[in-house]
């Protein structure tokens, strides 16, 4: 797991955007990910200068512990930004861990400064399975081989100890990559589950 500063991630282009984060395509030096920046997330609420990746984790886990001694009185724009923190916490220790898979969006760390954080994932080349339905006739052939792959993700994520359910599986949060070409000369792709922001572990 890798942990940058904001400002080393240099965004190149808007992938996607949602109510609570937008993805994006970034570079990180010479490597090329995706980045899952969240909105409206303040990781240094109480710091006045921005701080280090592994400093802004520990602030987030400071203000969970915080919540928990202080749920009571805390105010309701607090205790969003805490849920929202737990949340983003809760996906990057689900997606390290489930890494291992070839058919499971790898999760490479995440960038933080004062205010704003993201989650660095690799880059999926060829877009969702919702754009490849619509943008194109698939074979019956390649149609099976994305099946088989997500039903092997699935078991995957099943299986882990403690085992996760995604929450969220669907045709927009299924990804493509490019894997070269075929025997036949026709490019091919394998397709990977992502976008855990709603697995639970049990």
């Amino acid at each position: 797991m890798r942990w940058e500063l904001m400002e080393n991630v240099r965004v190149t282009e808007l992938l996607g955007s949602g109510t609570f984060a937008a993805v994006y395509k970034c570079s990180v030096q010479t490597s090329v990910f995706a980045i899952k920046k969240f909105h409206d997330v303040d990781l240094a609420s109480r710091q006045q200068t921005a701080v280090a990746p592994n400093e802004a984790l520990q602030a987030a886990f400071e203000l969970l512990i915080e919540q928990d001694s202080h749920a009571v009185t805390a105010d309701a724009g607090r205790m969003l930004a805490l849920r929202r923190m737990h949340n983003i916490l809760s996906e990057v220790l689900i997606c390290a861990r489930l890494s291992a898979s070839p058919y499971v969006v790898t999760c490479h760390g995440a960038a933080s400064d004062w205010g704003e954080v993201g989650v660095l994932f690799e880059y999926c080349n060829k877009g969702t399975l919702t754009s490849a339905i619509k943008e194109q006739d698939m074979t019956v052939a390649r149609r099976l081989r994305y099946a088989v792959q997500i039903a092997k993700a699935i078991r995957h994520v099943h299986s882990t100890e403690p085992a996760t359910i995604h929450g969220d599986i669907k045709s927009d949060n299924i990804l493509l990559k490019s894997t070269g070409r075929s025997s036949a000369g026709v490019e091919d792709s394998r397709a990977l589950l992502g976008d855990f922001g709603e697995a639970i572990s049990t």
